[in-house]
């Protein structure tokens, strides 16, 4: 028999406290009924008629934004009756250009996410992984998209959710979507207190599909699915789509949680008998969230899953939130534009109606001056014609134009002020579009530049909550995503590529046994604004460069930094080549990280001047071997060269031999044909001395 275990249980059995505290790791909370689908469908229309009614008017100042930010600012009996009578609408719309102005804005400084750890006993190294597990989510164009709303109409949404990675596996990774009509979006925003939305209670989004769409993804769906049934703001079926729902709710448990006399939190009471050494110190209830999603047409459930998270993954980017008299609205950039925007359209097209007037400018004439020619009196107003004929009046009178209408001082003056008011209305300003002022320096063209940040900064922060929020969600699901061992690619603040492993331990550079753990440790999420890596990196390269003529040092300490900020072609490959020529030594932290003790240091560079010294004895006889080479290849060369020169005389000598031969050749030849010549010469003499003299003439031979 086991004796401790026994002095044990009588422990448990005496001290009536121990044994209370151990009952409160018994689960004593009764088991939730299982809802049923139709219930499910029941709190989702219930919810939905309450979502509508909080955001009713949310929603009307949001389409009536978007209408007339997209080019619809007449009132529409207004523009017929002009239509009718001929008159001009013109729409000069500067409310689009102001929207863009503050939408770049946000788009060329993003804000990026950072997590950061919150205690000492979360590794910081784990959270460098986090970052770069983070970054190679893509959120510009749901960002982009949602702004964009946020400005022009009040109310900006985005989805936070998983997928695949590909079509062969089953690992997943987060995605960012992008909600393109932001009036698909309800929430009970008088429940919600909180200015990212994290409090919310629940969500619901609505889509349209087609019906073959739908029938190929749910066949097995109820064909009632598609009858009409009124809910909310219109029906769930027309004519060739449907209406699909995204129901997002919270549920809360609470449960107790434990502080140990170790330090750790635990959310099961310790077995005493298992763990005799550990105290309960402290408890407390807690609450559990958890997200549950739902997708739904107004009879079916299609999809339920649990979201790992424990906020809504639905993210709202807000204008200017106004609560009045417990209504909420959410004001964007263009809302009290509008008025100044409709009279200035008013006013453009009264202005263009009397310059076209102009043109068209009445008659004045007696009775009848016209008689008999009225269709050409008629046409002058129209066309330009040759002559008009009339009839002369008493005292010939004649017909005259009447001088056409000057156009209105108090026109041009309310297109003026009109211009002004949608300034000011909206806080961007002409130095803010590039307008140029009375300004100077560069410090006052700045300052007024940034008047106009300054006025529509909120939409700034709005960005902002929502990228924090989505880190939050973020942090939340890496844990469930990334629970297996695997090899993950993340992205460095410079946006490089490195693959790590996670959730197992691995041999890092300096040999370390490194854990990447990705299920343990709390992690916090800032959120870092300003410009983006590129803009810093073309500064950086600017400051480098200047520094470069007061430390010229830094050419030789750092040559591959600075060249790697430059913007050229082949600007990374030669900076790797530049890094090779830096001193190792300036290099070892880059390597190894910024946590290696100044021993470890040392004991590297002890290393690599050894390494050094057995290259330079490895360089020196190579060169030893190098010159023994060169001496071989000179007297080989040295040999070469003097059997060469044998073999030239060789030829040389067989050459002159025989030459020589064709010489003596020569020579004879040219002997014997001097003899023939010189035979030929004598005869000739003679021939001509016995026809001079007719007696025979001896040849004298001349002496020698």
């Amino acid at each position: 028999m086991n004796f401790s275990l026994d002095k044990e249980i009588e422990k448990l059995i005496a001290d009536p406290a121990v044994a209370a505290d151990t009952d409160d790791s018994e689960d004593t909370a009764e088991l939730e009924p299982v809802e049923t689908d139709e219930e499910i469908i029941r709190e989702v229309k219930e919810r939905f008629r309450y979502c509508e009614d909080a955001m009713h008017q949310v929603k009307a100042d949001a389409l009536d934004d978007l209408e007339f930010v997209s080019g619809h600012q007449w009132n529409a009996t207004t523009a017929d009756r002009r239509k009718r009578e001929g008159r001009p609408t013109m729409t000069v719309n500067k409310l689009s250009t102001v929207v863009n102005q503050v939408v770049n804005d946000v788009r060329q400084n993003k804000p990026g996410i950072k997590v950061r750890p919150v205690d000492s006993s979360t590794d910081p190294a784990t959270a460098s992984v986090i970052n770069g597990i983070i970054r190679t989510v893509d959120i510009s164009d749901p960002l982009d998209t949602a702004t964009y709303y946020a400005v022009a109409c009040g109310t900006g949404f985005l989805r936070v959710g998983t997928e695949h990675c590909h079509d062969k596996t089953f690992d997943q990774r987060m995605v960012v979507d992008r909600i393109d009509n932001p009036l698909s979006v309800y929430f009970p925003i008088d429940l919600i207190h909180k200015a990212d939305f994290s409090d919310a209670p629940y969500c619901i989004v609505r889509y349209l599909t087609g019906k073959k769409q739908f029938k190929a993804k749910y066949p097995k769906a109820d064909p009632h699915s598609w009858e009409s049934g009124m809910i909310g703001d219109s029906d769930w079926v027309e004519e060739d789509s449907i209406w699909i729902a995204e129901y997002y709710r919270v549920k809360e448990t609470s449960k107790k949680i434990y502080q140990l006399s170790d330090g750790n939190v635990v959310d099961e009471y310790p077995d005493p008998v298992l763990y005799p050494e550990l105290e309960v110190i402290n408890k407390r209830d807690t609450v559990v969230r958890k997200v549950e999603r739902f997708v739904l047409t107004e009879y079916n459930i299609l999809e339920r899953d649990d979201i790992p998270s424990r906020y809504i993954p639905i993210v709202p980017i807000l204008g200017q939130e106004i609560n009045v008299n417990n209504r909420k609205m959410y004001v964007s950039l263009i809302r009290f534009a509008k008025d100044p925007q409709q009279i200035l359209n008013h006013m453009t097209s009264s202005e263009l109606e009397i310059i076209g007037l102009a043109t068209k400018a009445q008659w004045l004439m007696p009775e009848g001056a016209n008689e008999g020619h009225e269709a050409d009196w008629l046409k002058s107003n129209k066309k330009n014609v040759a002559w008009l004929t009339y009839k002369p009046g008493i005292n010939g009178s004649k017909p005259d134009r009447i001088d056409p209408p000057a156009i209105p001082a108090a026109v041009v003056n309310a297109i003026r002020e009109r211009s002004d008011e949608i300034k000011s209305t909206t806080g961007i300003f002409d130095a803010s579009l590039g307008a140029k002022g009375n300004e100077t320096s560069g410090k006052a063209i700045l300052s007024r530049q940034r008047q106009g940040d300054v006025a529509t900064y909120h939409f700034a922060m709005s960005v902002s909550r929502a990228v924090r929020q989505i880190g939050r969600i973020m942090v939340d699901m890496i844990p469930v995503i990334y629970d297996v061992p695997r090899a993950l690619r993340i992205l460095g603040e410079d946006m490089t590529d490195e693959v790590v492993l996670v959730n197992q331990v691995h041999n890092t550079f300096n040999q370390d046994r490194r854990l990447y753990d990705l299920q343990t440790g709390i992690y916090d999420v800032t959120v870092e604004c300003g410009p983006s890596y590129e803009s810093r990196r073309i500064e950086a390269a600017e400051h480098m460069i200047n520094l470069l003529q007061y430390v010229p040092t830094i050419g030789v300490t750092a040559p591959d930094l600075v060249i790697k900020n430059l913007d050229f072609p082949g600007a990374s490959e030669l900076s790797e080549r530049m890094r090779r020529t830096v001193d190792p030594k300036l290099l070892i932290k880059d390597q190894m990280g910024a946590n290696i003790s100044e021993d470890q240091i040392r004991q590297i560079v002890a290393d690599l001047e050894k390494q050094m010294a057995t290259v330079q004895m490895l360089q020196a006889e190579r060169q030893q071997m190098g010159q023994m080479i060169a001496t071989l290849q000179k007297q080989l060369a040295d040999k070469t060269q003097a059997e060469q020169i044998k073999a030239d005389t060789a030829v040389i000598r067989a050459t002159s031999e025989v030459q020589k031969s064709q010489l003596a050749v020569e020579q004879e030849r040219i002997r014997q044909q001097g003899a023939n010549t010189r035979a030929a010469v004598d005869t000739a003499v003679e021939l001509s001395n016995q026809n001079t003299t007719g007696r025979y003439m001896p040849r004298v031979t001349p002496a020698p």
